[in-house]
Formats: C-alpha cells, structure tokens, sequence
C-alpha cells in the first residue's frame, strides 16, 4: 500500500520554512514509524470493532469512506496492532486491476513450500487452502476495492466464502472503499447470498475537537527542539479556520494546514511587536507638559515666598 496523505510537492513546507517554524520534518506526510500514527477514542473504538471481526473470521469486514478519510491509514494501523501470528497479505487496487492480479499477489506472498504441487497448477482456493495448513491465521487486505469490477469483486467474496465452506481455518478479509463499494456489494447480494456474508464500518470525518488534537498531534511529533513545543504553533482560530476548509477530511486537513503555517512563516515570527509612534508622541507631549506647569507652579511659589 502507498503512503496515504501525502500532499503534492508543490504544497510541502521548504527547509528554510521548517527550520523557522522550529519543525524537523514536514508534519503532515504520514509517518513510516505505524506506532505514530493518530489515535483517539472514536478511531480507537471501530480498531476494536474490526479487530474483534476478524478474530470471529466470519465475515468479511468492509470499511466505506470517502476519499481522504483515512482508509488507507486505517488499514495501516490494523498490521500494527494485529498479532504476531497472523500473517497477512496487502494489495491496493488500481483502475483496472482483476481478481487474477489478486490471485497472483497472494500466491507470491504465500507461497507454497518446496515439494508442494505447483503452484501454478493450483487454482488460488485450494493454494490458499494448503497455506492454511502451517499457517492457519490469514489475513487478506484490500484497500481500494470500489476500484474492482463487479465480477472480480464477487470472486473475491465468494473465495472467502468457499474456504469457509471447506477448511477449519478461515481466510479473514478486509476491504475498504467509498459508497460506490457498498452499492457495488448490494447488486452481488441480490444475485448471490454468498456475497452477504461481511460486516460495514463506516468511518467518518473528524469534528472540530477531533480536528483541532490531530493537527496538534502532528506539529508535537514533528517539533525539532523538546523545549520548544510546535503544537500551539496555529492558535485556536486557525486550527478552527483548518476544520472549516476541511470538514475533518484528513486530505484536506493536511493542505489547509500546511497553508496556515504558509501565512504564519511569512510573519516575522521573532521579531518583537511594533510600538505605536502615535502613543510615544502622545507621551512626550504629556511629560512635556506637566514640566511646564511644574515650573509654572515653582514660579509662583517663589515669587509669593520673595
């Protein structure tokens, strides 16, 4: 899978840019390191959900959003935290790819033993099938599926369904994609029950708090100096002009973002607040004429003292 939220080279922070700002690193390329990865009680919640699915293996495990939302990251997030001994197989679905090009994939990445039957000559059920045998926790991931045709997409499902049908051991699935996935599996159910059998999570957009902690999660992570924080680096009214432009699309998110440290680069960030030249007159005019009636006022006490 690629890196997800990635935003084009022509909107990234240059080094004299994050040098400035007191950032190491561009703050909103998502990170290599899976333990950095954003987390709070709501994503926290459908982890749980999923992880909880596919230990029971029954059915597959669909997530539905829209594009920016974080899918790919998701998915991410679930290879980390899986356990050890589940063995999984990753593929992102670009435009035009089959189940064939799926098949191919998981044969090089679960590939048979030495003395198996050829693997070739195996059709991609009973390949699996003998995998399952030394390796009975299998996880296939799908990111992108709305991408697949529908025929594709039906032998996907149904090769899952067919495993469970004759192996003690189930192959766990899980698929992300945008409503057109979900509309795409309501036409196989309807022609095959076999496609029913899969569990939907939808994965909504951050609120405004959710907004206002991920972008500060990101700028903390991403601060050059301990001693000098980068998370407050946008004050309330930015992080809240970021959720308005964004809508809690992580997308979005990251462009808005990178657009309000922009406007605040350009600001002399050390440079001290300029002092009214109006207020300074003002004040030596005062000074200069309360030095005019205390001379005045000595004056008058002198002449009366003579």
């Amino acid at each position: 899978m690629r890196e997800d939220h990635t935003p084009a080279n022509d909107s990234l922070l240059s080094a004299t840019q994050l040098s400035a700002l007191g950032l190491a690193y561009e703050p909103f390329i998502t990170p290599k390191d899976a333990a950095l990865l954003y987390n709070d009680s709501h994503q926290e919640m459908s982890t749980n959900i999923v992880l909880k699915s596919l230990a029971n293996e029954a059915k597959a495990i669909v997530l539905i959003a829209e594009s920016g939302a974080g899918k790919t990251t998701f998915l991410r997030k679930i290879l980390h935290i899986t356990h050890a001994d589940i063995e999984s197989c990753a593929c992102r679905i670009g435009a035009g790819q089959t189940f064939q090009q799926i098949s191919a994939k998981i044969k090089q990445k679960w590939s048979l033993p030495d003395g198996a039957e050829a693997p070739a000559e195996l059709s991609i059920e009973n390949h699996v099938i003998c995998y399952l045998q030394k390796h009975p926790k299998l996880l296939l991931l799908i990111d992108d599926a709305d991408q697949l045709d529908l025929a594709s997409l039906a032998q996907l499902l149904q090769l899952k369904h067919r495993i469970e049908q004759t192996h003690p051991h189930a192959l766990g699935l899980l698929m992300t994609g945008d409503h057109k996935l979900k509309l795409q599996i309501i036409t196989l159910e309807e022609a095959n029950p076999s496609c029913s059998a899969n569990y939907q999570i939808n994965i909504r957009p951050l609120n405004r708090e959710q907004t206002h902690r991920y972008v500060r999660f990101r700028l903390s992570n991403a601060a050059s100096d301990a001693n000098h924080p980068a998370e407050d680096l946008l004050d309330h009214a930015a992080l809240d002009a970021v959720y308005k432009a964004s809508r809690g699309n992580f997308t979005k998110i990251h462009a808005a973002s990178i657009e309000a440290l922009n406007q605040l680069q350009r600001r002399p960030l050390t440079q001290p607040p300029r002092k009214s030249t109006r207020l300074t007159a003002i004040t030596i005019i005062g000074l200069v004429t309360i030095l005019v009636l205390l001379t005045c006022y000595l004056a008058v006490q002198l002449g009366i003292a003579y």
